[in-house]
């Protein structure tokens, strides 16, 4: 009786791992010194586009959908009719596959994005994969209605070998707007007035950016935190000195019967023009340094929460819809 169980778990094993799995799109590699990390992402591959308007080299995506191009291809994100074309690659510093390097560099893509909403006038946009955090080397980018994100890029440099510009293929998706816009947002925290920069939220909702207040000699706080797309929740982290206790933590939630309205047209303008966001922040800096250059609200055991309030700074047109 044993020899049977064993038998008949070696034929399921068997017969499990004769079992295909389905394919799926191979990314880039990620390289840090000699060692090769590959990412996958699993890619609709975007069918050509039937539009006779069209270029024959045009290709079809839906929303939320991965897509891949290569330069001078462009793709047509359904149901919204926004045209992608990818123009080139003008940075690949990205270390070599079996290359030990003390930077993992980056790598750019430039593309040209065009909403329906404004047929005649296009946008360039660059983003960048790499180590760099700075609102010119994002990967992603709010255009208009949508946000444009750069998922991957191949194929990986190879030693002594330069990839050819037609070789490259990018991997990007198109996604609906989140409902924080980014951007500059003018901010009072606790009667300190400043800057608020969302400078990205991606595809899982995580935010980063800046806040700097008044006065403006010191240097923007860095914020990183959490943005929940249902709710219009925002939860981030002012990062305000070195020390562990040097944070302010704060939560709001975006005005939606303001965007309700410009949705459904009854609002003026864009609805990113007009949006609001409000609520408490809780800051664990406590005073004990008279001499203390932080800028930042004092909390002490009495009290550490405190109300904030910002305004989203209108974007010129014609790049918000009217």
């Amino acid at each position: 009786m044993i020899g049977f169980n064993v038998l008949f778990t070696i034929f399921i094993a068997m017969a499990f791992l004769s079992i295909s799995s389905p394919p799926i799109a191979v990314g880039p590699s990620n390289i840090i010194g000699t060692t090769i990390n590959t990412m996958s992402i699993p890619v609709a591959y975007a069918q050509p586009s039937e539009d006779n308007n069209i270029n024959n080299n045009a290709i079809t995506a839906g929303l939320g959908e991965p897509f891949q191009l290569r330069i001078n291809q462009t793709a047509i994100i359904m149901p919204d009719n926004m045209s992608i074309t990818l123009l080139d690659v003008p940075e690949d510093s990205r270390c070599p596959a079996f290359v030990v390097c003390v930077w993992p560099g980056q790598v750019t893509v430039s593309l040209n994005v065009t909403e329906s909403s404004f047929p005649n006038f296009s946008r360039i946009v660059n983003l960048t994969l790499g180590p760099s955090s700075s609102p010119s080397n994002s990967s992603s980018a709010n255009v208009d209605s949508h946000i444009v994100e750069l998922l991957q890029v191949e194929p990986h440099p190879m030693r002594d070998e330069q990839i050819p510009k037609s070789d490259y293929r990018a991997t990007l998706i198109a996604s609906p707007l989140r409902p924080i816009p980014t951007g500059e947002w003018d901010i009072v925290s606790n009667g300190l007035h400043g800057t608020l920069n969302i400078t990205s939220i991606d595809r899982e909702g995580h935010l980063s950016g800046t806040i700097l207040l008044y006065p403006f000699d010191t240097p923007p706080n860095e914020i990183t935190g959490y943005v929940d797309g249902d709710s219009g929740k925002a939860t981030f982290v002012r990062i305000i000195g070195p020390g562990p206790a040097d944070i302010e933590v704060y939560t709001g939630y975006v005005f939606t019967n303001i965007i309700a309205d410009c949705l459904i047209g009854t609002g003026p303008g864009s609805c990113y023009d007009y949006a609001r966001m409000a609520g408490t922040f809780e800051s664990f800096y406590e005073t004990g340094d008279n001499n203390s250059t932080l800028i930042g609200t004092f909390g002490d055991p009495k009290r550490n929460t405190f109300g904030w309030f910002a305004s989203h700074v209108p974007q010129p047109c014609p790049a918000c819809p009217s």
